[in-house]
């Protein structure tokens, strides 16, 4: 699949540049803007959603938490929107924009920051965030002041890497925010790697080469430029987690792990099996977890260790085997009451869960 996908892509990148073009022309009849209720301010959210079936009410839900931290949501869709839904979103947003999905989160991105710069809306702080995730998933949560007590000018929710065994090896890639929530300050806005990247960034209708260029190459480009980016939350978070977990907590934090990998889920059925709480079995389960959870997808691994941390406040919505076997997890937690979120968000979530 991954080598059909990569033909594919270079069967299509002589026209990327082309459809680029006539969507850049046609972008005044194509993309229409609703204005919304609140005023923008010196805080702005640039929020993407792809909701075809219509909105749900966790979009509410964050649009009041983005204004409660003093940010004016600018939403972008890339689907049509019906009445009732644009309705309810201009009531609580500066603006709805509602556009073809060409260029998947990035396009968006593309034509809500080229908006915000037409209409003389330069904010000293940006959010660039998309609705792959529940947020807020909990009651409640400072995860907006964490990210902005960051001393970066480029900072996000979560720094994404490859495998630490494919850096002790010499072979990793570099380290790259993770696009579903990107923050910028003054500072990053107006500088010219940034704007640069927006002028030059070229938008693709395949998912990986939006990765590439959007995602990985945001950050490659300000890396450059000099900016040094921040998370809120990355690896080496959850691996001291692990080591501070008290010992009475580790039996319960493997079995919540959510693993669909064959091998992993016969050594932890073997761990369980010889549990006897001495110090040579804790520091064989604490390198397990520490190993189970050594990828990209670290945070749908142990999602409820994650979510004890106040660093992580919000849930992916994927429906790939590992955050579908996640989802899972929760919807399990929130049906013992082991696990608290917020009304609508565990509503969602349940609803995912139990299909």
């Amino acid at each position: 699949m991954r080598l059909r996908q990569q033909i594919l892509d270079l069967i299509m990148a002589p026209y990327e540049p082309i459809a680029q073009w006539f969507y850049d022309r046609s972008r005044p009849s194509r993309v229409k803007v609703f204005p919304g209720q609140v005023k923008f301010g010196e805080k702005v959210a640039l929020v993407l959603l792809f909701q075809p079936k219509g909105v749900a009410g966790s979009v509410d839900l964050l649009c009041k938490r983005l204004i409660e931290s003093s940010y004016s949501p600018f939403l972008v869709s890339n689907t049509d929107l019906s009445d009732m839904d644009l309705a309810r979103l201009r009531s609580i947003s500066s603006g709805v924009m509602i556009r073809p999905n060409f260029g998947y989160d990035f396009g968006g991105y593309r034509d809500g920051v080229w908006y915000l710069c037409e209409r003389n809306v330069h904010p000293e702080r940006l959010i660039l965030m998309n609705d792959s995730v529940w947020y807020p998933a909990k009651i409640q949560d400072e995860f907006i002041e964490l990210m902005e007590a960051l001393s970066g000018h480029f900072c996000g929710a979560l720094m994404a890497e490859d495998r630490r065994s494919r850096r002790n090896s010499g072979r990793g890639r570099a380290v790259f925010l993770s696009s579903f929530w990107l923050m910028f300050d003054r500072v990053a806005l107006e500088s010219s790697a940034l704007q640069a990247f927006w002028k030059n960034y070229r938008c693709s209708n395949s998912k990986r080469q939006t990765i590439r260029r959007g995602e990985r190459g945001l950050s490659a480009r300000m890396v450059r430029a000099g900016f040094q980016p921040m998370a809120v939350f990355d690896r080496r978070s959850l691996d001291q987690m692990i080591d501070d977990l008290p010992d009475a907590a580790v039996f319960d934090v493997l079995k919540q792990l959510a693993l669909v990998d064959e091998e992993l889920c016969c050594r932890r059925i073997r761990l369980e099996s010889t549990y006897d709480g001495s110090t040579t079995w804790l520091k064989s389960a604490r390198e397990f977890l520490t190993c189970a959870t050594d990828g990209q997808n670290f945070l749908s691994t142990a999602p409820l260790l994650c979510l004890s941390s106040q660093r992580v406040a919000y849930i992916k919505k994927s429906r790939d085997v590992q955050n579908s076997e996640a989802l899972r997890v929760l919807g399990a937690a929130l049906d013992s009451g082991k696990l608290q979120l917020s009304s609508v968000v565990a509503q969602e979530i349940s609803a995912v869960a139990n299909r």
